[in-house]
């Protein structure tokens, strides 16, 4: 089973107390569950560039700097994916959903309130624990 790559963003707002993240669509795989924001890399383009592309289409956000922040590999019984997340900064206050999903701001201390995919959980215990 190959692997779909996928980025994602771990969005900070300016003061670093809270991070951006949006509930996926009922009818996708995971449906329900909060994320951080992202999709598939494209076969053309780099994960940075997939990166300012899926932003802007999901949240109309752009964003002025984005780290490499850590690689996830995750096995699900469907499907397999390489999440690659980056922590996002400087990003424009016009966060919309342009496809309808729920996003909110969440202070980190509550991150772990909030039910994510499996393949998500280091990364929101990493976060938590820093």
């Amino acid at each position: 089973m190959q692997a779909i790559h996928v980025v994602a963003g771990i969005i900070w707002n300016d003061s670093k107390t809270e991070l951006l993240i949006s509930r996926r669509p009922q009818h996708l795989h995971k449906g329900g569950y909060w994320e951080f924001p992202g999709g598939k890399v494209e076969a053309d383009e780099t994960r940075e560039a997939a990166l300012q592309r899926e932003l802007k289409e999901e949240l109309n956000l752009s964003f002025q700097r984005a780290e490499l922040f850590q690689r996830i590999e995750h096995n699900y019984p469907e499907k397999s994916v390489c999440l690659d997340f980056f922590q996002v900064y400087g990003v424009n206050d016009n966060v919309c959903a342009n496809e309808g999903q729920e996003w909110r701001w969440v202070a980190l201390e509550k991150l772990a309130d909030f039910r994510f995919p499996e393949a998500n959980q280091p990364i929101v215990e990493a976060l938590i624990c820093r």
